[in-house]
Protein backbone atom coordinates (compact mmCIF):
# COMPACT_ATOMS: atom_id res chain seq x y z
CA UNK A 1 0.00 0.00 0.00
CA UNK A 2 2.89 2.57 0.33
CA UNK A 3 4.52 1.42 -3.20
CA UNK A 4 3.30 1.88 -6.37
CA UNK A 5 4.49 1.43 -10.06
CA UNK A 6 2.35 3.99 -11.28
CA UNK A 7 3.60 7.38 -11.37
CA UNK A 8 0.01 9.01 -11.74
CA UNK A 9 -1.93 6.76 -9.26
CA UNK A 10 0.84 7.80 -7.06
CA UNK A 11 1.08 11.31 -7.27
CA UNK A 12 -3.16 11.01 -7.11
CA UNK A 13 -3.32 9.24 -3.79
CA UNK A 14 0.31 11.63 -2.18
CA UNK A 15 -2.15 14.72 -2.62
CA UNK A 16 -4.80 13.60 -1.53
CA UNK A 17 -2.83 12.31 1.53
CA UNK A 18 -0.89 15.35 1.98
CA UNK A 19 -4.11 17.69 2.14
CA UNK A 20 -4.95 15.29 5.18
CA UNK A 21 -0.64 16.07 6.73
CA UNK A 22 -0.63 19.71 5.79
CA UNK A 23 -3.90 20.30 7.57
CA UNK A 24 -2.69 18.71 11.12
CA UNK A 25 0.48 20.45 11.09
CA UNK A 26 -1.28 23.90 10.28
CA UNK A 27 -4.04 23.11 13.20
CA UNK A 28 -0.02 22.56 15.46
CA UNK A 29 0.26 26.42 14.40
CA UNK A 30 -3.28 27.10 15.58
CA UNK A 31 -3.46 25.16 19.17
CA UNK A 32 0.14 27.21 19.41
CA UNK A 33 -1.85 30.58 19.36
CA UNK A 34 -4.60 29.46 20.85
CA UNK A 35 -2.79 28.21 24.09
CA UNK A 36 0.32 30.51 24.20
CA UNK A 37 -0.64 33.50 22.57
CA UNK A 38 1.46 36.18 19.96
CA UNK A 39 3.80 37.41 21.81
CA UNK A 40 7.82 37.44 22.45
CA UNK A 41 8.11 33.68 23.48
CA UNK A 42 5.92 32.84 20.41
CA UNK A 43 8.67 34.74 18.24
CA UNK A 44 11.55 32.54 20.02
CA UNK A 45 10.04 29.36 19.12
CA UNK A 46 8.96 30.40 16.26
CA UNK A 47 12.60 32.01 14.91
CA UNK A 48 14.44 28.89 16.74
CA UNK A 49 11.96 26.73 14.76
CA UNK A 50 12.63 28.38 11.15
CA UNK A 51 16.34 28.26 11.61
CA UNK A 52 16.84 24.80 12.03
CA UNK A 53 14.07 24.14 9.62
CA UNK A 54 16.36 26.56 7.13
CA UNK A 55 19.47 24.30 7.87
CA UNK A 56 17.53 20.92 7.49
CA UNK A 57 16.41 22.26 4.13
CA UNK A 58 19.87 23.01 2.73
CA UNK A 59 20.52 19.14 3.07
CA UNK A 60 17.12 18.53 2.00
CA UNK A 61 17.60 20.34 -1.40
CA UNK A 62 20.95 18.74 -1.74
CA UNK A 63 19.01 15.31 -1.89
CA UNK A 64 16.85 16.47 -5.14
CA UNK A 65 19.47 18.10 -6.62
CA UNK A 66 22.63 15.49 -6.43
CA UNK A 67 22.28 12.79 -3.88
CA UNK A 68 19.11 11.08 -5.59
CA UNK A 69 19.62 11.44 -8.78
CA UNK A 70 23.58 9.78 -8.66
CA UNK A 71 22.17 7.28 -6.26
CA UNK A 72 19.41 6.56 -9.02
CA UNK A 73 22.20 6.31 -11.83
CA UNK A 74 24.29 3.79 -9.99
CA UNK A 75 21.53 1.60 -9.30
CA UNK A 76 21.43 1.51 -13.00
CA UNK A 77 24.78 1.12 -13.84
CA UNK A 78 26.68 -0.19 -10.73
CA UNK A 79 24.05 -2.33 -8.79
CA UNK A 80 21.94 -1.97 -5.98
CA UNK A 81 24.78 -2.57 -3.34
CA UNK A 82 26.87 0.33 -4.81
CA UNK A 83 23.60 2.89 -4.68
CA UNK A 84 23.02 1.67 -1.24
CA UNK A 85 26.15 1.76 0.09
CA UNK A 86 26.49 5.23 -1.65
CA UNK A 87 23.58 6.66 0.33
CA UNK A 88 24.41 5.18 3.28
CA UNK A 89 27.44 7.10 3.57
CA UNK A 90 25.63 10.39 3.10
CA UNK A 91 23.33 9.19 5.41
CA UNK A 92 26.41 8.91 7.99
CA UNK A 93 28.22 11.80 6.92
CA UNK A 94 24.42 14.14 6.98
CA UNK A 95 24.63 12.74 11.16
CA UNK A 96 27.88 14.23 11.46
CA UNK A 97 27.94 17.50 9.77
CA UNK A 98 24.82 17.94 11.60
CA UNK A 99 25.98 17.10 15.07
CA UNK A 100 29.27 19.54 14.84
CA UNK A 101 26.89 22.24 13.25
CA UNK A 102 24.40 21.08 16.89
CA UNK A 103 27.08 21.23 19.53
CA UNK A 104 28.00 24.94 19.66
CA UNK A 105 24.34 26.02 19.53
CA UNK A 106 22.98 23.42 22.49
CA UNK A 107 25.83 24.35 24.46
CA UNK A 108 25.53 28.14 23.92
CA UNK A 109 22.52 28.83 22.83
CA UNK A 110 21.52 32.37 24.01
CA UNK A 111 25.02 33.17 22.76
CA UNK A 112 24.43 31.54 19.39
CA UNK A 113 21.23 32.95 19.19
CA UNK A 114 22.30 36.55 19.53
CA UNK A 115 25.01 36.32 16.52
CA UNK A 116 22.41 35.27 14.04
CA UNK A 117 19.00 37.07 15.31
CA UNK A 118 18.11 40.39 16.51
CA UNK A 119 16.17 39.44 20.15
CA UNK A 120 17.56 40.97 23.26
CA UNK A 121 19.65 38.98 25.65
CA UNK A 122 17.17 38.99 28.45
CA UNK A 123 14.15 37.61 26.25
CA UNK A 124 16.75 34.58 24.93
CA UNK A 125 17.68 34.28 28.63
CA UNK A 126 14.06 33.40 29.32
CA UNK A 127 13.48 31.41 26.33
CA UNK A 128 16.88 29.16 26.71
CA UNK A 129 14.96 25.34 27.35
CA UNK A 130 13.20 26.35 24.10
CA UNK A 131 16.29 27.23 22.46
CA UNK A 132 18.06 23.65 23.41
CA UNK A 133 14.65 21.82 22.92
CA UNK A 134 14.21 23.13 19.10
CA UNK A 135 18.28 22.21 18.44
CA UNK A 136 17.67 18.45 18.64
CA UNK A 137 15.40 18.60 15.66
CA UNK A 138 18.28 19.50 12.89
CA UNK A 139 19.58 16.19 13.36
CA UNK A 140 15.87 14.53 13.15
CA UNK A 141 15.08 16.47 10.10
CA UNK A 142 17.86 16.11 8.10
CA UNK A 143 17.86 12.49 8.71
CA UNK A 144 14.00 11.89 8.15
CA UNK A 145 14.84 13.96 4.86
CA UNK A 146 17.08 12.02 3.52
CA UNK A 147 15.50 8.23 4.68
CA UNK A 148 12.16 10.01 3.26
CA UNK A 149 13.89 10.73 -0.49
CA UNK A 150 15.38 7.35 -0.67
CA UNK A 151 11.93 5.94 0.15
CA UNK A 152 10.70 8.31 -2.53
CA UNK A 153 13.07 6.97 -5.44
CA UNK A 154 12.09 3.64 -4.90
CA UNK A 155 8.47 4.49 -5.50
CA UNK A 156 7.08 4.95 -2.23
CA UNK A 157 5.29 8.44 -2.74
CA UNK A 158 3.03 8.38 0.39
CA UNK A 159 6.05 8.28 2.52
CA UNK A 160 5.92 12.15 3.15
CA UNK A 161 2.17 12.32 3.81
CA UNK A 162 2.31 9.02 6.19
CA UNK A 163 5.93 11.13 8.25
CA UNK A 164 3.56 14.28 7.62
CA UNK A 165 0.76 12.83 9.76
CA UNK A 166 2.50 10.85 12.20
CA UNK A 167 4.06 14.38 13.58
CA UNK A 168 0.81 16.15 13.03
CA UNK A 169 -1.14 14.07 15.20
CA UNK A 170 2.08 13.44 17.68
CA UNK A 171 2.48 17.37 18.11
CA UNK A 172 -1.29 17.46 18.51
CA UNK A 173 -1.87 15.02 21.33
CA UNK A 174 1.27 16.16 23.09
CA UNK A 175 0.28 20.26 23.16
CA UNK A 176 -3.29 19.15 24.37
CA UNK A 177 -1.80 16.78 26.74
CA UNK A 178 0.86 18.74 28.05
CA UNK A 179 0.35 22.31 27.47
CA UNK A 180 -0.97 23.12 30.96
CA UNK A 181 2.06 21.27 32.46
CA UNK A 182 5.32 22.50 29.90
CA UNK A 183 3.69 25.53 28.98
CA UNK A 184 5.52 26.45 25.58
CA UNK A 185 8.00 23.74 25.29
CA UNK A 186 5.00 21.46 25.16
CA UNK A 187 5.33 21.45 21.23
CA UNK A 188 8.76 21.15 21.19
CA UNK A 189 8.73 17.74 23.36
CA UNK A 190 6.01 16.70 20.58
CA UNK A 191 8.20 17.84 17.02
CA UNK A 192 10.84 15.87 19.36
CA UNK A 193 8.45 12.67 20.19
CA UNK A 194 7.00 12.99 16.37
CA UNK A 195 10.46 12.89 14.87
CA UNK A 196 11.52 9.85 16.56
CA UNK A 197 8.98 8.44 15.87
CA UNK A 198 8.82 9.11 11.88
CA UNK A 199 12.52 8.25 11.96
CA UNK A 200 11.47 4.31 13.13
CA UNK A 201 8.78 4.16 10.81
CA UNK A 202 11.24 5.09 7.60
CA UNK A 203 13.78 2.36 9.18
CA UNK A 204 11.60 -0.25 9.86
CA UNK A 205 10.19 0.60 6.48
CA UNK A 206 13.38 0.72 4.99
CA UNK A 207 14.53 -2.69 6.62
CA UNK A 208 11.29 -4.65 6.09
CA UNK A 209 10.73 -3.80 2.43
CA UNK A 210 14.00 -3.15 0.81
CA UNK A 211 15.90 -5.10 3.14
CA UNK A 212 18.21 -2.29 3.84
CA UNK A 213 21.25 -2.42 5.66
CA UNK A 214 22.45 0.36 7.74
CA UNK A 215 25.85 -0.83 8.70
CA UNK A 216 28.43 1.74 7.58
CA UNK A 217 31.15 1.00 4.99
CA UNK A 218 33.47 3.38 3.18
CA UNK A 219 32.69 5.03 0.16
CA UNK A 220 35.04 6.48 -2.53
CA UNK A 221 33.03 9.62 -3.90
CA UNK A 222 34.44 10.79 -6.93
CA UNK A 223 35.33 14.19 -7.65
CA UNK A 224 32.46 14.99 -10.33
CA UNK A 225 30.08 14.28 -7.59
CA UNK A 226 32.01 16.74 -5.25
CA UNK A 227 31.65 19.34 -7.64
CA UNK A 228 28.21 18.61 -8.32
CA UNK A 229 27.39 19.13 -4.52
CA UNK A 230 29.16 22.45 -4.00
CA UNK A 231 27.88 23.61 -7.46
CA UNK A 232 24.20 22.99 -5.88
CA UNK A 233 24.67 24.16 -2.78
CA UNK A 234 26.43 27.20 -3.86
CA UNK A 235 23.40 28.36 -5.47
CA UNK A 236 20.80 26.97 -2.77
CA UNK A 237 22.46 28.57 0.09
CA UNK A 238 21.11 31.75 -1.44
CA UNK A 239 17.75 30.55 -1.56
CA UNK A 240 18.01 29.76 1.99
CA UNK A 241 19.42 33.20 2.90
CA UNK A 242 16.50 35.26 1.21
CA UNK A 243 14.14 32.85 3.48
CA UNK A 244 16.46 33.83 6.84
CA UNK A 245 17.33 37.32 6.12
CA UNK A 246 13.99 38.43 6.35
CA UNK A 247 13.70 36.79 9.89
CA UNK A 248 16.47 37.64 10.99
CA UNK A 249 15.10 41.42 10.01
CA UNK A 250 11.85 41.42 11.40
CA UNK A 251 13.34 39.91 14.96
CA UNK A 252 14.23 43.50 15.78
CA UNK A 253 10.57 44.38 15.65
CA UNK A 254 8.01 44.49 18.32
CA UNK A 255 7.01 41.45 20.12
CA UNK A 256 4.67 39.24 18.09
CA UNK A 257 6.10 40.33 14.73
CA UNK A 258 8.04 36.85 14.10
CA UNK A 259 4.97 35.14 14.87
CA UNK A 260 2.65 37.39 12.97
CA UNK A 261 5.09 36.31 9.90
CA UNK A 262 5.31 32.47 10.26
CA UNK A 263 1.43 32.21 10.91
CA UNK A 264 1.08 34.55 7.40
CA UNK A 265 3.33 32.64 5.53
CA UNK A 266 1.92 29.25 6.68
CA UNK A 267 -1.83 30.47 5.29
CA UNK A 268 -0.23 31.82 2.35
CA UNK A 269 1.55 29.05 1.42
CA UNK A 270 -1.81 26.53 1.18
CA UNK A 271 -2.72 27.51 -2.54
CA UNK A 272 0.82 27.21 -3.67
CA UNK A 273 1.07 23.84 -2.00
CA UNK A 274 -2.04 22.22 -2.70
CA UNK A 275 -2.76 23.77 -6.68
CA UNK A 276 1.10 25.10 -7.76
CA UNK A 277 3.35 22.44 -6.08
CA UNK A 278 0.96 19.46 -7.42
CA UNK A 279 0.03 20.36 -10.45
CA UNK A 280 4.03 21.56 -11.32
CA UNK A 281 4.99 17.81 -9.67
CA UNK A 282 2.70 15.92 -12.48
CA UNK A 283 3.42 18.79 -15.09
CA UNK A 284 7.33 17.72 -14.56
CA UNK A 285 7.32 14.29 -15.42
CA UNK A 286 5.21 15.37 -18.73
CA UNK A 287 7.92 17.70 -19.17
CA UNK A 288 10.53 15.75 -18.84
CA UNK A 289 9.10 12.78 -20.96
CA UNK A 290 8.46 15.68 -23.84
CA UNK A 291 11.89 16.94 -23.91
CA UNK A 292 13.39 13.64 -23.82
CA UNK A 293 11.58 12.96 -26.82
CA UNK A 294 12.35 15.79 -28.80
CA UNK A 295 8.43 17.16 -29.30
CA UNK A 296 9.22 20.65 -28.47
CA UNK A 297 5.99 21.77 -29.76
CA UNK A 298 3.80 19.62 -27.85
CA UNK A 299 6.61 20.72 -24.73
CA UNK A 300 5.51 24.85 -25.27
CA UNK A 301 2.15 23.93 -25.83
CA UNK A 302 1.65 21.77 -22.49
CA UNK A 303 3.87 24.68 -20.97
CA UNK A 304 1.45 27.78 -21.86
CA UNK A 305 -1.89 25.98 -21.11
CA UNK A 306 -0.95 24.66 -17.72
CA UNK A 307 0.51 27.92 -16.59
CA UNK A 308 -2.07 30.21 -18.08
CA UNK A 309 -4.71 27.48 -15.88
CA UNK A 310 -2.86 28.43 -12.97
CA UNK A 311 -2.65 32.17 -13.32
CA UNK A 312 -6.37 31.80 -13.84
CA UNK A 313 -7.28 29.97 -11.04
CA UNK A 314 -4.74 31.66 -8.53
CA UNK A 315 -5.42 35.13 -9.08
CA UNK A 316 -8.84 35.10 -7.61
CA UNK A 317 -7.88 33.48 -4.66
CA UNK A 318 -5.39 36.48 -4.15
CA UNK A 319 -8.04 38.89 -4.34
CA UNK A 320 -10.03 37.09 -1.96
CA UNK A 321 -7.21 36.37 0.29
CA UNK A 322 -6.12 40.45 0.18
CA UNK A 323 -10.09 41.12 0.30
CA UNK A 324 -10.83 38.44 3.32
CA UNK A 325 -7.67 38.02 5.22
CA UNK A 326 -8.85 40.02 8.21
CA UNK A 327 -11.45 37.51 8.20
CA UNK A 328 -9.93 34.77 7.84
CA UNK A 329 -6.94 35.32 10.41
CA UNK A 330 -9.60 36.43 13.12
CA UNK A 331 -11.62 32.85 12.31
CA UNK A 332 -8.74 30.75 12.81
CA UNK A 333 -6.76 32.16 15.14
CA UNK A 334 -8.36 35.12 17.27
CA UNK A 335 -9.29 32.50 20.67
CA UNK A 336 -7.90 31.49 23.56
CA UNK A 337 -4.88 33.27 24.24
CA UNK A 338 -4.56 34.97 21.20
CA UNK A 339 -3.30 38.99 21.06
CA UNK A 340 -5.28 40.85 18.31
CA UNK A 341 -2.86 43.71 18.13
CA UNK A 342 -0.26 41.15 16.76
CA UNK A 343 -2.68 39.04 14.42
CA UNK A 344 -3.51 42.52 13.11
CA UNK A 345 0.40 42.36 11.62
CA UNK A 346 -0.66 38.50 10.63
CA UNK A 347 -3.42 40.22 8.32
CA UNK A 348 -1.64 43.13 6.46
CA UNK A 349 1.27 40.28 6.03
CA UNK A 350 -0.89 37.65 4.76
CA UNK A 351 -3.26 40.17 2.50
CA UNK A 352 0.68 40.53 0.63
CA UNK A 353 2.06 37.46 0.85
CA UNK A 354 -1.17 36.42 -1.04
CA UNK A 355 -0.31 38.58 -3.97
CA UNK A 356 2.22 36.28 -5.15
CA UNK A 357 0.51 33.67 -5.82
CA UNK A 358 0.14 33.63 -9.31
CA UNK A 359 3.61 34.96 -9.75
CA UNK A 360 5.30 32.03 -8.10
CA UNK A 361 3.57 29.73 -9.47
CA UNK A 362 4.92 30.98 -13.44
CA UNK A 363 8.42 31.12 -11.30
CA UNK A 364 7.70 26.91 -10.32
CA UNK A 365 6.77 26.02 -14.16
CA UNK A 366 9.58 27.82 -15.02
CA UNK A 367 12.03 26.04 -13.03
CA UNK A 368 10.54 22.76 -14.45
CA UNK A 369 11.33 23.76 -17.77
CA UNK A 370 14.74 24.25 -16.83
CA UNK A 371 14.93 20.84 -14.89
CA UNK A 372 13.40 19.03 -18.29
CA UNK A 373 15.81 20.66 -20.19
CA UNK A 374 19.30 19.93 -17.77
CA UNK A 375 20.13 23.18 -17.88
CA UNK A 376 21.66 23.28 -14.38
CA UNK A 377 24.65 26.13 -15.25
CA UNK A 378 21.92 28.28 -16.42
CA UNK A 379 19.57 27.96 -13.82
CA UNK A 380 21.94 27.88 -11.49
CA UNK A 381 23.18 31.57 -12.09
CA UNK A 382 19.76 32.46 -12.65
CA UNK A 383 18.89 31.03 -9.02
CA UNK A 384 21.60 32.84 -7.48
CA UNK A 385 21.23 36.10 -9.27
CA UNK A 386 17.32 36.17 -8.31
CA UNK A 387 18.42 35.55 -4.61
CA UNK A 388 20.72 38.27 -4.54
CA UNK A 389 18.07 40.79 -5.64
CA UNK A 390 15.95 39.50 -3.30
CA UNK A 391 17.85 39.85 -0.63
CA UNK A 392 18.70 43.06 -1.30
CA UNK A 393 15.35 44.56 -2.37
CA UNK A 394 14.17 43.06 1.27
CA UNK A 395 16.49 44.79 3.17
CA UNK A 396 15.65 47.98 1.69
CA UNK A 397 11.89 46.97 1.84
CA UNK A 398 11.83 46.14 5.71
CA UNK A 399 14.41 49.17 6.37
CA UNK A 400 12.06 51.51 4.53
CA UNK A 401 8.25 50.12 4.64
CA UNK A 402 9.30 48.01 8.36
CA UNK A 403 7.61 44.47 8.65
CA UNK A 404 5.17 44.58 5.32
CA UNK A 405 8.51 45.77 3.15
CA UNK A 406 9.08 41.96 3.05
CA UNK A 407 6.01 40.87 1.14
CA UNK A 408 6.26 44.28 -1.16
CA UNK A 409 9.96 43.37 -2.09
CA UNK A 410 8.51 39.75 -2.95
CA UNK A 411 6.30 40.92 -4.81
CA UNK A 412 8.58 43.16 -6.84
CA UNK A 413 10.97 40.51 -7.53
CA UNK A 414 8.78 38.43 -8.61
CA UNK A 415 7.69 40.81 -11.30
CA UNK A 416 10.94 41.67 -12.23
CA UNK A 417 11.26 37.90 -12.67
CA UNK A 418 8.25 37.66 -15.35
CA UNK A 419 10.44 39.98 -17.39
CA UNK A 420 13.71 37.68 -17.29
CA UNK A 421 11.64 34.49 -17.60
CA UNK A 422 10.78 36.04 -20.74
CA UNK A 423 13.81 37.08 -22.10
CA UNK A 424 15.62 33.53 -20.59
CA UNK A 425 12.37 31.19 -22.54
CA UNK A 426 13.64 33.09 -25.96
CA UNK A 427 16.87 32.53 -25.41
CA UNK A 428 16.96 28.44 -24.14
CA UNK A 429 14.04 27.57 -25.70
CA UNK A 430 13.29 29.15 -29.25
CA UNK A 431 10.18 27.08 -30.24
CA UNK A 432 8.23 28.80 -27.87
CA UNK A 433 7.09 32.27 -26.76
CA UNK A 434 5.79 33.67 -23.49
CA UNK A 435 4.29 36.74 -25.14
CA UNK A 436 0.71 34.82 -25.04
CA UNK A 437 0.44 33.96 -21.78
CA UNK A 438 1.67 37.53 -20.37
CA UNK A 439 -0.90 38.75 -22.49
CA UNK A 440 -3.37 36.22 -20.79
CA UNK A 441 -1.69 37.26 -17.39
CA UNK A 442 -2.44 41.06 -18.02
CA UNK A 443 -6.17 40.06 -19.00
CA UNK A 444 -7.06 37.94 -16.18
CA UNK A 445 -5.28 40.63 -13.86
CA UNK A 446 -7.79 43.04 -15.22
CA UNK A 447 -10.64 41.29 -14.76
CA UNK A 448 -9.91 40.14 -11.32
CA UNK A 449 -8.94 43.67 -10.43
CA UNK A 450 -12.47 45.15 -11.70
CA UNK A 451 -13.93 42.33 -9.82
CA UNK A 452 -12.19 42.64 -6.85
CA UNK A 453 -13.63 46.71 -6.98
CA UNK A 454 -17.15 45.91 -7.34
CA UNK A 455 -17.32 43.50 -4.65
CA UNK A 456 -14.81 46.01 -2.18
CA UNK A 457 -17.51 48.47 -3.21
CA UNK A 458 -20.42 46.30 -2.39
CA UNK A 459 -19.09 45.11 1.58
CA UNK A 460 -18.31 48.77 2.52
CA UNK A 461 -21.77 49.06 1.92
CA UNK A 462 -22.00 46.74 5.35
CA UNK A 463 -21.71 47.47 9.12
CA UNK A 464 -19.89 43.87 9.30
CA UNK A 465 -18.49 40.75 7.37
CA UNK A 466 -19.13 38.17 9.51
CA UNK A 467 -18.13 34.08 8.31
CA UNK A 468 -21.84 34.00 6.08
CA UNK A 469 -20.86 37.47 4.39
CA UNK A 470 -17.23 35.91 3.55
CA UNK A 471 -18.75 32.63 1.65
CA UNK A 472 -21.66 34.42 -0.38
CA UNK A 473 -18.75 37.22 -1.28
CA UNK A 474 -16.44 33.90 -2.58
CA UNK A 475 -19.24 32.25 -4.23
CA UNK A 476 -20.55 35.65 -6.04
CA UNK A 477 -16.69 36.49 -7.04
CA UNK A 478 -16.44 32.58 -8.74
CA UNK A 479 -19.59 32.87 -10.33
CA UNK A 480 -18.95 36.15 -12.20
CA UNK A 481 -15.74 35.55 -13.11
CA UNK A 482 -16.52 32.00 -14.44
CA UNK A 483 -19.28 33.79 -16.29
CA UNK A 484 -17.16 36.15 -17.53
CA UNK A 485 -14.71 34.11 -18.70
CA UNK A 486 -17.57 31.95 -20.79
CA UNK A 487 -18.67 35.07 -22.38
CA UNK A 488 -15.33 36.49 -22.81
CA UNK A 489 -13.17 33.14 -23.40
CA UNK A 490 -9.78 34.39 -21.66
CA UNK A 491 -9.01 30.73 -20.79
CA UNK A 492 -10.46 28.36 -23.39
CA UNK A 493 -9.04 25.42 -20.68
CA UNK A 494 -11.79 26.43 -17.89
CA UNK A 495 -15.04 27.23 -20.84
CA UNK A 496 -13.83 23.99 -22.23
CA UNK A 497 -13.97 21.76 -18.53
CA UNK A 498 -17.65 24.04 -17.86
CA UNK A 499 -18.96 23.04 -21.08
CA UNK A 500 -17.87 19.76 -20.98
CA UNK A 501 -19.18 19.42 -17.20
CA UNK A 502 -22.42 20.79 -18.05
CA UNK A 503 -22.70 18.39 -20.91
CA UNK A 504 -22.52 15.85 -18.37
CA UNK A 505 -24.74 16.60 -16.59
CA UNK A 506 -27.42 17.01 -19.16
CA UNK A 507 -26.43 13.71 -20.54
CA UNK A 508 -27.29 12.24 -17.13
CA UNK A 509 -30.59 14.17 -16.78
CA UNK A 510 -31.25 12.63 -19.89
CA UNK A 511 -30.78 8.97 -19.02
Amino acid sequence: MLQFNSYRFGVAVSVALNVVSKGLLFFVNLLVVYYFGSNAATDVYFYAYNVVFLISIFFYQLNGAVIIPESMRLRTESGEDNSRRFLTFFLYAYGALVVLISVPFFLKPVESFLVISNFDRSLLEGNRLTLQLAIPLMLTMTINGLLTDILMSYRFFVTPMIVGMINGTMCILTVVILHEYMNLHSILVGLLLAHGLSMLFLVFTMVSRLQWSFLFSKFKVGKRIWLNIGYAQAGNITSVLATYVPLLLLSGFSPGIVTALALAQQLSQFPHTFISIQFSSIAAIKFNDLYARKEFAALGENFIRTSNLLVFVLTPISALIFLFSDQIVAFLFLHGNSNGGSLEWTSLLLKFLGLQLPLLAVNTFVSKLFMASHKIGQSFWYQVSFNVVLIAGIYVSVNLLGPVGYPVSLIGAYLLNLIACRVFVTIYFNFMSLDGMLIHMAKVVFLNTAIYLLLYAALRQLESINLGVVIAGTIIYGLVIIGVNQLLNINATISQLLTWGINRIRRAEVR
